[in-house]
């Protein structure tokens, strides 16, 4: 090493490229060439940049000074590098996590202009380190799809599942694509190991695109290999992607839950949540199974040295919540896990609480002073109810997870309430300003529903409501007004919800046999007229799933679209109804500090509304009015 700064420039790309290819990782050597190699750095080929590159990512040595010189001077040569020196530097900042724009942007410019001279591999490589950081080139990626697709006899099965999989990554569901890619697939299926059955699996689940031909196949290759080669990811992606496609493989599905019960234990929490998810979704019964989940689960979390300490991670809080609610939803959801759980996510946010030292001073609460703004209903040590009027969005993620947020612009815009939280509280309660914690609501209603909302007062507490509401341990309750005659003996409503987008681009719900479970029950049903002696229906329910629109979507499906609901119902709402008819009455949980109650009176604009109805039966108004 004392002689490493005599080497030229190929010799200090041979030596690197040399342990590389044998795997062999040597700080003090890495360390030596990349100091030398920063000092002629301009002198260095393109062929010897890219190979650099190439070995220090291979041996996942991060040395952000070299990848900086590296970067800075392939961008001035970027014309002589071929387009395996491309996609390997493409490749090489991507496996290293350096995301470094503007060399991005270089490579991509440059690809484009050679992409008839990339062969498979390039092309799978290059798409798979754009997808790896999360960047999406449009012109990029629309001549990749082109290349691919003219060339996609010439991939082989690691280099279709790479490219799947970066589409997927990046949710850009290009159909002619994706097409080639399964009609290439099923050539050369007996050539796919595990990982890749997994992957494309993955891929194509995650587009949520139900290839029956190519899963009949994924499922038939893996049959006779998963108890012996199939990992805990495999096994967990599998599973997943089934179960996304509610495609009921019962042969598949039981060799999964038989190959993983001996392996149960190496289960990461991600990988438990993912299998006990699927099995929950596709509301299979291997309650064996789902049961070591839950013991592996409990297990994991008691060793301390396995949570990494501050803050809960993304996975970890993901991970936790998907477990608990996929147990809960089958009934094998037990105290002790569920008592973990919470302790171990308390542990992480007593950091953030001790960091940010929430003030002690409770809110004022009491009821709303005006209908058309928030207020604090109630509060507790750690928790407070907040009033939502109709008309303020609450743009965070729903406290159990179900459903993600509509892309922006897709629901109709309005009065932000997480502002009005960072304004009146945030002085107070750091939390209500932290954006990353939805500051510090815990679930959601849609812009139109009016009723209580839980907020969270310290991170502990944000976090542990989040987990009850993954458990169901929320009661929810919501009173409607709804076109036509419901049958008023109690009925649970049940068919699956998939999200789809509608007409101006705004989500919504429909019933498919391919969507995910959603449970509605109507608990009360009084009947009326309408101005116009049409008959309408009061209805209490109570929701045991949080699918995006569920009670719209559930009521329209059985011919009873909600009052004022254009986007479910039939055009425009009556005029004596200022709004969708649908408004939180019933919100119960407690999460260790006393039952929090609270039953929320209609508002004055469903009062009046409901006023106009001529009601109906032996309960007359009072049915209406109860």
């Amino acid at each position: 090493m004392r002689r490493i700064r005599f080497i030229d420039p190929q010799g200090l790309a041979n030596t690197a490229w040399a342990f590389a290819a044998l795997g062999r990782t040597d700080p003090p050597l890495l360390h030596a060439i990349s100091s030398a190699a920063m000092r002629l750095i301009h002198e260095f080929r393109a062929q010897e940049m890219a190979s650099l590159a190439w070995s220090v990512a291979k041996l996942s040595f991060f040395n952000e000074p070299l990848l900086a010189a590296i970067a800075s001077a392939s961008m001035r040569r970027i014309s002589d590098f071929t387009p395996q020196g491309l996609s390997n530097s493409a490749w090489s900042v991507s496996t290293l996590g350096f995301g470094d724009c503007p060399f991005l942007q270089a490579i991509s410019a440059a690809s484009l202009r050679r992409l008839r001279e990339f062969h498979h591999q390039n092309i799978s490589n290059t798409v798979w380190a754009f997808a790896m950081l999360a960047v999406k080139d449009p012109p990029l990626m629309d001549a990749i799809s082109a290349a691919a697709r003219t060339k996609i006899r010439d991939f082989n099965n690691q280099s279709l599942t790479n490219t799947a999989w970066a589409w997927a990554s990046l949710s850009i569901c290009d159909a002619p694509l994706l097409n080639a890619i399964s009609a290439a697939a099923l050539t050369k299926m007996p050539d796919f190991g595990e990982q890749n059955l997994a992957n494309m699996a993955w891929a194509f689940a995650s587009l949520e695109i139900c290839d029956a031909p190519l899963l009949t196949a994924i499922a038939s290759s893996a049959l006779p290999r998963i108890a012996q080669e199939f990992t805990a990811q495999a096994l967990g992606n599998t599973s997943w992607a089934f179960a996304t496609l509610v495609v009921r493989d019962g042969p598949l599905l039981d060799s999964i839950s038989s190959a993983a019960m001996p392996k149960i234990r190496a289960f990461p929490l991600l990988d438990l949540s993912a299998t006990a998810w699927a099995f929950s979704t596709l509301e299979l019964r291997h309650a064996p199974l789902l049961d070591a989940i839950a013991a592996a689960a409990i297990r994991r979390l008691s060793f301390e040295e396995v949570i990494p300490a501050g803050a809960p991670s993304k996975t970890l809080n993901t991970s936790l919540r998907g477990l608990l609610g996929a147990l809960a939803a089958v009934g094998r959801l037990e105290l002790p896990l569920l008592s973990l759980a919470a302790e171990t996510l308390g542990r992480g946010a007593a950091a953030l609480d001790t960091g940010s030292r929430p003030h002690d001073t409770e809110p004022p609460a009491g009821p709303p002073t005006a209908a058309d703004q928030p207020g604090v209903l109630l509060t507790q040590p750690r928790l407070c109810v907040l009033w939502k009027p109709p008309g303020w969005t609450v743009n965070v993620t729903s406290g159990d997870d179900e459903d993600e947020l509509p892309a922006p612009g897709a629901e109709p815009s309005g009065r932000p309430l997480p502002a009005w939280l960072a304004r009146e509280l945030g002085g107070l309660h750091p939390i209500a300003l932290d954006e990353g914690r939805g500051h510090g609501l815990v679930h959601r209603l849609d812009i139109a529903t009016s009723g209580p909302l839980i907020w969270a007062r310290t991170y502990a507490a944000y976090y542990a409501a989040r987990l009850w509401f993954a458990a169901r341990l929320v009661r929810k309750g919501y009173v409607c007004l709804c076109s036509g005659w419901l049958p008023v003996s109690p009925l649970f409503l049940s068919a699956p919800l998939r999200k789809t987008t509608g007409e101006r681009g705004l989500l919504r719900s429909v019933p498919s046999p391919v969507g995910r479970p959603a449970r509605t029950e109507v608990l009360a049903v009084q009947h009326a007229l309408s101005p116009r002696s049409r008959p309408m229906s009061l209805v209490k329910v109570r929701i045991h799933t949080g699918r995006l629109h569920q009670i719209r979507a559930h009521l329209a499906h059985c011919g009873h679209p909600l009052a004022g609901d254009g986007l479910y119902g039939a055009g425009a709402g009556p005029t004596w109804c200022p709004r969708i008819f649908l408004h939180c009455c019933d919100l119960r949980l407690d999460i260790g500090d006393g039952p929090l109650a609270v039953r929320s009176p209609l508002p004055i604009d469903l009062r009046n509304a409901l006023d106009i109805l001529a009601p109906l039966g032996v309960l007359g108004r009072r049915g209406l009015e109860a």
